[in-house]
């Protein structure tokens, strides 16, 4: 804690004169162990972060974000310290590209990551080394700290039992509607459209007394889900039993009666094993993050790190 302090201090003492990045003059601003940090190195993860954020590239937002960067570059130098001691050639190449074209998708459209970098003035190379330097890391982690990831079994019942409970069946709701003019509309109306309708049916006082686009179609509306309904209408909708009405609603000008037809029950699939996996796997995650952030702590307070 004492060394993580530290270092804050002498992040937020020493990089007042840095506050001006100079691309021409390139020089060493910190050690961490014999490995370097250089002004090009922070100018580039600045930019670079605020490329990502699309942020413009001004003094202010350079001075806002170079705390921060220079945290990533030291974190980062430590952790490929690391993965070269252990000898970590191979990553997770299928997260790797996978990473990269959600970020082409969303950076650019699919335009092209190195030609976005280029057109930025940023270095490629060194952020895809960024990228393998974390995914290295985490097999680190995982080679070193697998076999103390244990799962509670009864911690992954619990909480699969906890989301069967919570499962829901969805409803579907399909809705028919009568439409009168406000200025037409009274108590004595409504008693006259529904005993009419408790006479004749809905689809035979849509076509005598509905005005709305609908009367066409018999007043159906069609079938929408909880959250697409509106809540006003909803309210009502929800306490109906199917083949009754609502009571009238002002909606703008008008007044709508609406007709329940049906309720639809769909009960989607829930893979109990599928759900168990995704639990024990979040939980092996949990405890790796854990190992991951403790290892790196170990590391980081045996390394002298020097800001020149």
């Amino acid at each position: 804690m004492v060394k993580k302090i530290t270092t804050l201090i002498l992040i937020l003492f020493f990089f007042p004169i840095y506050s001006k990045l100079i691309p021409n003059e390139n020089k060493i601003i910190v050690k961490v162990g014999n490995e370097i940090i250089t002004s090009y190195d922070l100018e580039n993860e600045i930019r670079t972060n605020l490329v990502f954020q699309k942020l413009d590239i001004t003094q202010d937002n350079i001075d806002k974000f170079k705390n921060q960067a220079i945290k990533n570059l030291i974190n980062r130098k430590i952790k490929s310290k690391e993965v070269k001691k252990y000898k970590i050639e191979e990553y997770d190449k299928t997260q790797y590209n996978a990473y990269l074209e959600n970020l082409d998708k969303t950076l650019t459209n699919n335009f092209g990551l190195r030609s976005y970098f280029k057109n930025y003035n940023l270095n490629y190379d060194v952020f895809l080394d960024s990228v393998i330097v974390e995914l290295k890391w985490n097999r680190l982690i995982l080679q070193l700290y697998k076999n103390q990831v244990k799962i509670n079994p009864q911690e992954v019942e619990n909480e699969l039992n906890s989301l069967l409970k919570s499962y829901q069946s969805k409803k579907r709701y399909e809705l028919s509607e009568i439409q009168i003019s406000k200025q037409e509309f009274s108590s004595e109306k409504y008693l006259e459209v529904s005993n009419f309708i408790k006479e004749n049916g809905f689809k035979e006082a849509v076509k005598t007394y509905s005005i709305s686009e609908t009367k066409k179609n018999d007043g159906k509306l069609g079938i929408f889900d909880e959250n697409q309904i509106n809540k006003k209408v909803f309210n009502l909708v929800s306490k109906l039993n199917e083949g009754s009405f609502t009571e009238p609603l002002e909606i703008d000008e008008y007044v709508n009666i609406f007709y329940l037809e049906r309720i639809i029950v769909t009960e989607e699939s829930l893979d109990i094993e599928i759900e168990k996996e995704k639990i024990i796997n979040k939980k092996k995650e949990e405890k790796l993050n854990l190992f991951s952030s403790s290892h790196f702590a170990n590391l980081e307070s045996s390394l002298k790190i020097s800001f020149l």
